[in-house]
């Protein structure tokens, strides 16, 4: 599960970190950032109210595989469609954030079921392993991110996309589309068939660990 949310996360900071480029460079008009970060923050706020609720329900993993589905359609979509319109992309964008929301919502309860699941199979407790390779995640998307972009030819400018080629504005917008949708579509392959935590796996191991702590604090009562 670590693997999965390593690949999914390094996925979406790429994109953060691809998103000033595409829209500096590829649409030529930066001035559109601000409104972009909105369009991608904005599902993941209205989801977050009921996240609790729905994972309850039906279980983190049940919520994440359908949603990264979405988000994988939406990003190769976008590929597809190579579209130069930015108002065109940020739709397909609010619709890859909307597929990520539920996991991105839930996803530090869900290290604790991975910490928990961990703790019941070999009797230690490691927050700080689990959390540290979130932490590496999320550097080492920035540092793909820097590597790919020196890889497609990218050259510092002071001005918009005449700075750039035509293959590198390609590149560019592959970066921030297809690159994404397939480390989105890996982590949901890594989710749906090696993620063993299911709803009700996690509720017994919930179950498990309370009635391990009881015993532990009826043996240092005596």
């Amino acid at each position: 599960m670590i693997a999965g949310s390593v690949v999914m996360l390094t996925g979406t900071m790429m994109l953060a970190v691809m998103l000033p480029y595409l829209f500096t460079e590829y649409f030529g008009n930066g001035q559109l950032l601000s409104l972009v970060n909105i369009v991608g923050v904005a599902p993941i706020l209205l989801f977050i109210p009921f996240a609790t609720a729905l994972a309850g329900r039906f279980g983190k993993r049940e919520l994440g595989v359908p949603g990264i589905a979405v988000a994988t359609a939406a990003g190769l979509t976008l590929f597809l469609l190579g579209t130069d319109s930015p108002y065109l992309f940020m739709v397909g964008y609010a619709v890859f954030m909307l597929g990520v929301a539920g996991f991105e919502s839930l996803v530090w309860a869900v290290v604790t079921d991975v910490i928990d699941f961990h703790e019941v199979r070999t009797g230690e407790r490691n927050d700080g392993t689990v959390y540290g390779m979130y932490s590496w995640a999320r550097k080492l998307g920035q540092a793909l991110s820097g590597w790919a972009l020196g890889w497609i030819g990218y050259a510092s400018t002071s001005g918009g996309g005449a700075g750039q080629s035509a293959a590198v504005l390609d590149g560019i917008y592959a970066l921030s589309t297809l690159v994404p949708a397939l480390l989105m579509g890996l982590a949901g392959l890594i989710l749906a068939l090696w993620y063993p935590l299911s709803r009700r796996r996690v509720q017994e191991n919930v179950a498990l660990l309370a009635e391990r702590r009881t015993e532990e604090r009826r043996a240092d009562a005596r």
